[in-house]
């Protein structure tokens, strides 16, 4: 008969890293500089009737605002391009006060038509947009001055704040055509 033979007694060998020069040097952040990505398919560059191809959501995000926003957890609805709303008590009627100075890419300042007409846009059943069901209980849109528009509902509705979140209703300039 044979016997095993006794375990090693000797330390298995470890290996140490060694100490090598970092190829770049780390600086910490810095301003400028260019991004490249790519996007595959852009669908289409109207908020009213984009999709849900892979490029509209990061053009959409960059290139358009809303009204409302989610905060960075989503959980809290915060102002976007308005200074602040009002509900009335019954939920019929909803007042929005837009902050002044918000521009468009093109210079013009943000008003309270601009916003008009991007809701009744959306609501528009010639264009089609997936959420114009969601919004369809509007009874009117009311421009009460620059910066302040109203929003009578035909009903009461707790909701219209997150649907101001939708991606469809980014806002656009009043009277901008696809030409």
């Amino acid at each position: 008969t044979t016997s095993p033979a006794p375990a090693s007694t000797s330390a298995a060998a470890v290996a140490t890293p060694e100490e090598v020069d970092t190829p770049v040097p780390v600086t910490g952040p810095r301003r400028g500089g260019t991004i490249k990505v790519g996007i595959i398919d852009s669908g289409s560059l109207d908020p009213a009737v984009a999709g849900l191809s892979q490029g509209e959501g990061p053009f959409s995000e960059l290139v358009y605002d809303n009204l409302v926003g989610y905060d960075y957890n989503g959980v809290d609805i915060l102002p976007d391009v308005l200074r602040s709303w009002e509900v009335s008590e019954d939920l019929t009627t909803y007042t929005w006060h837009l902050q002044e100075g918000v521009k468009f890419h093109h210079g013009p300042e943000l008003k309270s038509a601009d916003v008009k007409f991007t809701l009744n846009r959306v609501l528009d059943p010639a264009t089609a947009s997936p959420i114009q069901g969601g919004i369809d209980f509007f009874k009117t849109i009311t421009v009460l001055d620059d910066y302040t528009l109203e929003i009578e509902l035909d009903g009461p509705n707790t909701a219209l704040v997150g649907l101001m979140t939708d991606y469809h209703i980014r806002l656009i300039p009043d009277g901008i055509t696809n030409d």
